[in-house]
């Protein structure tokens, strides 16, 4: 709990897969998964949904935002599968989450910070983040890869981060490097 991990490895290599079975978005052609006593492979489509719902923050490599809703608006849009309009205390936390990432509310969608924001609205237990800094310069991916950490950090979520960037992942508790089918812990 509160862990910060990094899945390394070259493009194709299955870091996203891994990343959707994780998250009960895809099913593995074997085995189980289980997050505490919830073993995802067992679950109904509803009941995974719900799961998700209430414990992970997700960011995706396509950021799935709208690019007609504003920045506050797309943050706010999970909540909109639990309650038809957002609380107060959800739109303030919205909006210190796009402050904190450095977006104003109703400004142009600035998609990795809005995503990160998004991801952590409802303080989800686990965070999955994958390459979330891909599209990004070199100064800009190290800033938002530390500001992920750092909000994760400080609400004690666990992250897992898959990313090719060995710079990204270096600053995290454990790297884990998928080759060929095979995830090592790197020492």
């Amino acid at each position: 709990s509160g862990a910060q991990v990094a899945l390394c490895g070259p493009s194709g290599c299955g870091k996203t897969s891994l990343l959707n079975m994780l998250a009960a978005i895809e099913k593995p052609t074997s085995g189980t998964i289980c997050w505490d006593a919830a073993e995802l492979c067992n679950m109904n489509a509803r009941q995974q949904d719900a799961w998700r719902r209430h414990q992970l923050g997700l960011v995706f490599q396509q950021f799935h935002l709208f690019p007609y809703l504003s920045a506050l608006e797309n943050v706010l849009l999970p909540t909109r599968f639990i309650a038809i309009t957002p609380s107060s205390a959800q739109r303030e936390r919205a909006q210190m989450l796009l402050a904190r990432v450095g977006v104003r509310a109703h400004a142009d969608i600035e998609q990795q910070r809005v995503a990160v924001a998004r991801a952590l609205l409802t303080v989800p237990r686990v965070v999955l983040a994958d390459e979330p800094t891909a599209s990004l310069d070199t100064d800009t991916a190290q800033i938002i890869a530390a500001l992920l950490r750092e909000l994760c950090r400080e609400q004690g979520s666990t992250l897992i981060v898959a990313t090719h960037d060995r710079d990204i992942a270096s600053g995290f508790d454990a790297i884990y490097d998928m080759t060929h089918g095979k995830i090592m812990l790197r020492h």
